[in-house]
């Protein structure tokens, strides 16, 4: 009997030092299915990550004493497009001509990396949170909440006009997160310039982000920089900055963020979303400041199955200089695990 107690006393401690000791890894991901269509193209395409961009992911933290856990975050991309191009918002890329800006959003990736939207792994504490590794940038961590119709791929009505409402596209390798100070939170930033020279171009310069954000039952407020990540002409090569606000009414929500990523990239976004029996129906609107160029989008969607929600989004870009219109219609259904 003596034995026996001993022996589960011994399974036991195992059982608790190998829970205490290994990390809790989550795998998770997102699939992004959709139909679209561009009015000066004539035929419609069936792709994905026209709304969310596809992928899948591991994170994990685990205690390591002293009142710390180790973290980790590993995530992969463009699962069910490989080597195909996709259209997504931080890839964008604007050069200035002539005093116009030419924007494209369109990126044929090499990069070969498997993980190649989030790599890092750090520390937490009362401290707050370090981490090491590629990560999202600070601007776009501090903003993404601020967008109703979170920064769709293909109608995100702030990049149809022109104006960087995530910033100016650096990345950030290093970062410290402060913790929650009754709403407060501080984040920082950090891209050494031998990283940027690698991932952004042979003029590539060290780089710095900095957001604040507050949040307080329905009002969210916050205000983000990132400093130039090149000495090259275009939106990575400019300071960014912006103000944000948010205030849940219930029935509707009002978004409003202004963004100047430099000569060019200027302006201003609006947005409202009302609950519909159940989906989340609202409009976005940007203009330009510097171009006078404006970006409308309409988006509704739901869950109507447990982890699958479907969504219908509209954009509409209108170019001042020329005139012309350009819209953009999705269809999709996203899948979250």
């Amino acid at each position: 009997m003596k034995k026996s107690l001993i022996a589960l006393a011994a399974l036991a401690s195992i059982s608790a030092f190998a829970q205490t000791a290994a990390p809790a890894v989550t795998v998770y991901g997102l699939i992004d299915i959709s139909y679209s269509k561009v009015s000066t193209a004539d035929d419609g395409l069936l792709l994905n990550d026209k709304n969310s961009t596809s992928r899948v992911g591991l994170k994990g933290s685990s205690d390591v004493g002293g009142g710390m856990k180790a973290n980790f975050n590993l995530e992969s991309g463009g699962i069910l497009v490989s080597g195909r191009s996709i259209t997504t918002n931080t890839t964008t890329t604007s050069t200035l001509a002539n005093n116009a800006v030419t924007s494209t959003s369109t990126s044929t990736s090499t990069q070969a990396a498997l993980f190649d939207r989030q790599a890092w792994a750090g520390l937490s504490g009362s401290f707050g949170e370090v981490r090491a590794g590629t990560q999202d940038p600070v601007g776009f961590q501090t903003n993404i909440g601020f967008d109703l119709n979170g920064a769709a791929n293909d109608s995100q009505a702030a990049f149809l006009a022109g104006v960087p409402t995530l910033g100016n596209g650096g990345k950030t390798l290093a970062q410290y997160i402060s913790p929650d100070f009754g709403g407060l939170k501080v984040q920082l930033g950090y891209m050494p310039k031998g990283d940027n020279k690698a991932l952004v171009d042979a003029n590539g310069k060290a780089s710095y982000a900095a957001g604040v954000s507050y949040v307080r039952g329905p009002l969210a407020l916050a205000a983000a920089y990132e400093s130039a990540s090149t000495d090259t002409v275009g939106q990575t090569g400019n300071n960014w900055s912006s103000v944000s606000g948010s205030y849940d009414f219930g029935v509707a929500k009002l978004v409003a963020t202004y963004a100047n990523g430099g000569d060019g990239l200027k302006g201003s976004n609006l947005g409202v979303a009302v609950p519909v029996m159940g989906a989340s129906v609202g409009v976005q609107v940007a203009k330009n400041s510097d171009t006078n160029n404006t970006g409308v989008e309409l988006f509704a969607n739901k869950e109507f199955l447990k982890g699958v929600t479907g969504y219908v989004d509209f954009g509409k870009a209108h170019n001042d200089a020329s005139g012309a219109n350009t819209d953009l219609y999705s269809l999709g259904v996203i899948w979250t695990f």
